[in-house]
C-alpha cells in the first residue's frame, strides 16, 4: 500500500527523555509541542511514542497505544497561530488495523470553530501507511501555553 500522506521522518529511537509521551514534529526539532511550534495555519504533522510505561511492568499493547495517540488530534488539529486555544474534550478513534511498532504518526486534516466549541481530525498511521482516523472535540481555552521543558 502506498501511503498518501507527507509525513515528516519517523525517529528511529526515543531519547529517554523523563516525558511519558514523545512528540515528533516537522524537522524533529520541536518536541512535545514546544511553544516555538510552528504556528502558522494549515495542517500539523506528528509522531508520537511512549517512553515510559502506563502501569509499571505491563507493556503497551497496540490498540492502547492507539488509543492514546488518538489523544493527540485535539492537539494538532487545534494548533493555530496563537498557539493552543482549545483544551481537549472528547475523542472518537476508528481503526481499520493496529499499528505495527512503537511510532504512531498523525496528520491532521480539518478544523473548524464556532462560539468556543472546536472539532478537528488526524489520520493516524505506522511505518507501513495509514491505520485509521480520530476525530476530536474541543472547547476554547485562550492563554494556554505548554511550557517549553518539563
Amino acid at each position: 500500500m502506498v501511503n498518501p500522506i507527507e509525513m515528516p521522518e519517523r525517529p528511529d529511537e526515543h531519547d529517554g527523555a523523563s516525558l511519558f509521551m514523545r512528540t515528533y514534529g516537522w524537522g524533529m526539532e520541536l518536541q512535545n509541542p514546544d511553544p516555538a511550534w510552528d504556528h502558522t495555519p494549515g495542517p500539523k504533522y506528528t509522531w508520537v511514542c511512549e517512553t515510559h510505561p502506563l502501569i509499571a511492568g505491563e507493556p503497551f499493547t497496540p490498540f492502547t497505544r492507539a488509543a492514546m495517540a488518538g489523544d493527540v488530534t485535539a492537539a494538532i488539529a487545534n494548533w493555530g497561530t496563537e498557539s493552543l486555544q482549545f483544551i481537549n474534550v472528547d475523542y472518537t478513534l476508528t481503526l481499520s488495523r493496529l499499528p505495527d511498532g512503537p511510532h504512531i504518526g498523525l496528520a491532521s486534516h480539518t478544523h473548524y470553530s464556532h462560539d468556543g466549541v472546536a472539532n478537528g481530525s488526524a489520520s493516524l498511521l505506522d511505518h507501513k501507511g495509514p491505520i485509521g482516523t480520530a476525530v476530536a472535540v474541543a472547547l476554547a481555552q485562550t492563554g494556554f501555553r505548554p511550557r517549553a521543558k518539563l
